[in-house]
C-alpha cells in the first residue's frame, strides 16, 4: 500500500511540473510581442474597444486595436519586440495593428493624422511584416528609417509624403475603391516621395523619388533621428548634421508673444519653414507673393549698402525716392506652435490662405481681409 501511494505520489509530482511546463510555454507564446509606450513627452490618449478612452503612461501595455492619439504639444514613442519603434509626431493619431510572435510578427501602423517616425533595428523575417499605411498609399519594409506624415487641403484631398533615412521602401498607391496599384515605387535613403489622394485618384506628385528637404523635419523628429544614430543605425544624415538641423530650428525659435514686439531679421534670413512638422506641396502651399523663395524685411533704413538681399525688392517697385517696397513675412503655425509654412507679403496687402492646411479639421484663426503692416504669425486652430 506504501508502494503505491509512493508511486502514485511520484506520478502526480510528474504531472504536475508537466502542466507547469505546458502552462509557461503557453503564456510565453501569448505574451511573446512585447508592445508598450516606450516614452511620452506631454499627454496622450490610448483609445480601446474594450474599456473605452485611457491616459497613456510610459511602459503601458499596448493590444491590437489601439489607436493611439497625440496632442498639438506632445509625442511618443511606441516599442515593439524591443526591435521595431515608433514615434508619434505632435498632434498626431493612428491605430495599431498587431499579431504573431516575435520572429514572425505582422504589424500595421494607420495613420490617420499627423506623422509618425518608424525604426526596425532587425531585419524582419521572411515571415514578418511591418506597413503603414494610409487613405491613398501604403508603405512596406523589412529594415528601415523612414517617415510618413499626411496634411489635407480645404476640399478633403489628402497629401502624404514618405520620406526614407536608411533603408529601402516600398510604396503602393491605394485607390478610392481600396484596390491597391501593382506598381512599387521602391525609396532609396535620402530620397521622398509625395502622394495626391482625393475620392477619384490617387496619384504621385512630381518624381517618384526627389531629394529629401531635411529642413521640413520638426525636433521631434531630429530628435528620434538621433535617437536612430546611437542605437547603431547608419542614417543618409550624420550625427553632426542632424545636430546643426536643431540648431538652427534653436536660432529661428522665439516665443510667440514677442512676435508682435520685435522683429529681428533673423526671423526672414533663416525661414521659419525649417520648423514645417508637416509634408509641405512646394509652391502649392505657397501664394504668388511667396514664390520667390525666402523672404527678407527691409527694416533696415533705405539705401543701406548691407541689405544686399533685399535687391529684388527695389526692382519690384522701381521708386524715383531712396525709399525701398516694404515687405513683410506672414508665418503660419499649426496648433502646436510650429511652423507650417511663410508668405511674403508687400505693405499694405493682405494674406492668401494656404491651400494646405495641417488637419483634416480646423481653421485658420485670421481675418484675410486685413492688410499686412508688419510681420505677423497666424495659428492654426484645430477642432
Amino acid at each position: 500500500m506504501k508502494t503505491w501511494v509512493k508511486y502514485g505520489a511520484a506520478i502526480m509530482g510528474l504531472l504536475i511540473v508537466s502542466a507547469l511546463i505546458i502552462s509557461f510555454g503557453m503564456k510565453k507564446e501569448e505574451s511573446y510581442r512585447d508592445i508598450k509606450v516606450m516614452s511620452i513627452k506631454g499627454t496622450a490618449t490610448v483609445e480601446r474597444a474594450s474599456v473605452g478612452s485611457l491616459d497613456a503612461y510610459e511602459d503601458m501595455k499596448l493590444e491590437s486595436g489601439d489607436r493611439l492619439s497625440v496632442d498639438s504639444s506632445s509625442s511618443l514613442i511606441l516599442s515593439m519586440d524591443d526591435n521595431k519603434y515608433a514615434m508619434l509626431e505632435p498632434g498626431s493619431s493612428l491605430t495599431l495593428e498587431a499579431d504573431g510572435t516575435r520572429e514572425n510578427s505582422r504589424t500595421i501602423i494607420h495613420l490617420e493624422s499627423g506623422a509618425v517616425m518608424n525604426y526596425l533595428s532587425e531585419k524582419l523575417s521572411e515571415k514578418s511584416s511591418y506597413e503603414v499605411t494610409v487613405p491613398n498609399s501604403t508603405m512596406a519594409v523589412r529594415g528601415t528609417v523612414f517617415r510618413v506624415a499626411i496634411v489635407y487641403d480645404e476640399d478633403g484631398d489628402s497629401y502624404t509624403t514618405v520620406q526614407v533615412f536608411d533603408g529601402i521602401v516600398g510604396c503602393r498607391l491605394v485607390f478610392p475603391d481600396g484596390t491597391i496599384s501593382e506598381e512599387e515605387v521602391q525609396l532609396a535613403p535620402g530620397k521622398e516621395v509625395l502622394i495626391h489622394g482625393d475620392t477619384e485618384i490617387s496619384e504621385y506628385v512630381g518624381d517618384k523619388g526627389h531629394d529629401i528637404d531635411y529642413t521640413t523635419l520638426n525636433r521631434e523628429a531630429l530628435e528620434f533621428l538621433l535617437f536612430c544614430i546611437d542605437d547603431g543605425s547608419d542614417l543618409c544624415l550624420t550625427r553632426e548634421e542632424v545636430e546643426e538641423l536643431l540648431r538652427r530650428l534653436d536660432q529661428t525659435e522665439e516665443p510667440e508673444e514677442s512676435a508682435e514686439v520685435k522683429k529681428p531679421a533673423k526671423t526672414e534670413k533663416e525661414p521659419a519653414v525649417i520648423e514645417t512638422p508637416e509634408p509641405v506641396v512646394p509652391a502649392v502651399e505657397e501664394t504668388p507673393s511667396s514664390s520667390g523663395g525666402s523672404s527678407e524685411t527691409s527694416e533696415d533704413s533705405p539705401g543701406n549698402d548691407d541689405n544686399q538681399k533685399s535687391h529684388h525688392s527695389s526692382k519690384k517697385k522701381p521708386s524715383s525716392s531712396d525709399e525701398e517696397t516694404k515687405t513683410y513675412t506672414v508665418t503660419f503655425q499649426t496648433a502646436s506652435g510650429d511652423v507650417f509654412c511663410t508668405q511674403t507679403v508687400e505693405d499694405g496687402k493682405t494674406a492668401s490662405k494656404p491651400k494646405l492646411q495641417p488637419s483634416a479639421s480646423g481653421s485658420w484663426n485670421y481675418d484675410f481681409t486685413k492688410a499686412v503692416t508688419e510681420n505677423i504669425i497666424i495659428k492654426w486652430s484645430a477642432q
